[in-house]
């Protein structure tokens, strides 16, 4: 807990910083970069969650993302879809079903409406929308083996600082929030467990490519 707990407060700090890097370097009210346009990219990241099954699952991700922003003003506004994958679980005794196995989250993704404040080439921005997970749950005993697996669908937020470092491409620096639905497994007749929704949180930089800039840099 404790080692999520310094990561997640690193990442913030990051967050902090390019922030005030951001506001600093805006030095007059004209922009001289348009964060308009379709883009796409690649993520990198932990997440750690938290169920009624197997209790902390946490692991390494990555993926894809794309999307479309449009800029009006100092505001950016648009949408972005991501997809990804990674070794996150936790493996070994799952001590609700009394069972030594793995409880692994397999792939998952999101669609999220995005809205940001640009400061020339940087941007400060907010995401929300629906995510879904797929979850896999396997172990044996002395007994029997047991497997279900599960697409939980839920909610997601995020927020944090995005910069472009050329007329097209982007980095950026995120902390994202979700929050899945309960669902029920059925390992055999006789053993099912209901898993009262789970939720975690994850931190990811990220690189993306824009298409077609409407304005490059002056």
């Amino acid at each position: 807990m404790g080692g999520w707990i310094l990561r997640i407060g690193v990442v913030v700090s990051i967050i902090c910083t390019l922030a005030s890097g951001a506001f600093a370097a805006e030095k007059s009210d004209s922009l001289k970069y348009d964060w308009s346009g379709l883009y796409l990219g690649g993520h990198i990241g932990g997440v750690r969650a938290n169920d009624t099954i197997a209790g902390d699952v946490t692991g390494f991700t990555g993926g894809i993302l794309g999307g479309y922003m449009h800029q009006t003003g100092n505001i950016v506004y648009g949408f972005e879809t991501d997809y990804y994958w990674g070794d996150v679980a936790k493996k070994g005794q799952l001590a609700s079903l009394g069972l030594t196995g793995s409880n692994r989250i397999l792939h998952g993704g999101s669609f999220r409406l995005r809205a940001g404040y640009a400061l020339n080439d940087w941007m400060i921005f907010a995401s929300g929308g629906i995510a879904q997970a797929k979850s896999k749950v396997q172990g044996s005993n002395l007994f029997f083996s047991a497997k279900d697996n599960k697409t939980h669908y839920g909610f997601v937020v995020s927020g944090g600082v995005e910069k472009a470092v050329s007329e097209n491409w982007r980095i950026r620096a995120e902390y994202t929030y979700a929050d899945f639905q309960a669902r029920t497994y059925h390992f055999t007749p006789l053993l099912s467990r209901r898993l009262k929704g789970a939720d975690g949180h994850g931190i990811r930089l990220a690189v993306s490519y824009r298409f077609n800039p409407l304005r490059p840099f002056q």
